[in-house]
């Protein structure tokens, strides 16, 4: 027999957002190659790092530049991540995994 692992050993996904009163709804995208995460829009912004594919991010504004200004769900961060990455997607899977698959490793 297996041992049980408490579901509070896995990441879960923060999914908060703010709803604004301009009318843009907020949308899911995954990034369809590896790619990274960025702190701004233009060349001057800092790179966070690495993300794999299939990771989920939460569009947040209108797009405004080559970036999507995006919430990290595996943080509860705001990043940017090239548009020319990501594609859409519906949310990410119901056990809260933000792992590709809704893997929990």
């Amino acid at each position: 027999m297996l041992p049980s692992i408490p579901a509070s050993s896995f990441r879960r996904c923060n999914l908060d957002v703010d709803h604004p009163s301009s009318g843009f709804l907020p949308f899911w995208v995954e990034t369809f190659k590896p790619s990274a995460v960025w702190s701004g829009q233009d060349d001057r912004a800092v790179q966070f790092g690495p993300v794999d594919s299939w990771q989920y991010f939460l569009v947040l504004v209108p797009q405004a530049g080559p970036r999507l200004q995006v919430r990290v769900p595996s943080t509860g961060g705001v990043a940017f991540v090239p548009s020319s990455d990501v594609g859409p997607s519906g949310p990410p899977p119901p056990n809260g995994s933000c792992m590709p698959g809704g893997r929990t490793d």
